[in-house]
C-alpha cells in the first residue's frame, strides 16, 4: 500500500495502483526489489517516511525515470 494512505489516513485506489506500477517498473529496471537489504517492517517505514530507491541502471531513460517518480510522489495528489 502506498505510504500516502497512511499518513494521510484516506485510502484512495488509484494511488495505490501508481506506486505499485512504479515499484514493478523500478524492479523491471533494475532487477532487483528495491530495499532488498532491510527487513519488510524497515523498508516499509523507510518509504512511509519519504525515501524512495535510487536509480542504478544506466537502462532507464529520463522519460521512464520522470514517469516512475511522479507515479510514488510523496503527495498523493499528484
Amino acid at each position: 500500500m502506498a505510504p500516502e494512505v497512511f499518513r494521510h489516513r484516506r485510502y484512495d485506489k488509484k494511488v495505490d495502483v501508481f506506486f505499485s506500477f512504479a515499484m514493478i517498473l523500478y524492479v523491471m529496471l533494475e532487477g532487483e526489489p528495491p530495499f532488498a537489504n532491510h527487513e519488510p517492517y524497515e523498508a516499509a517505514k523507510h518509504v512511509s517516511d519519504g525515501h524512495r530507491p535510487t536509480f542504478r541502471s544506466k537502462g532507464c531513460t529520463p522519460d521512464l525515470r520522470e514517469l516512475i517518480v511522479k507515479c510514488w510522489d510523496t503527495d498523493m495528489n499528484q
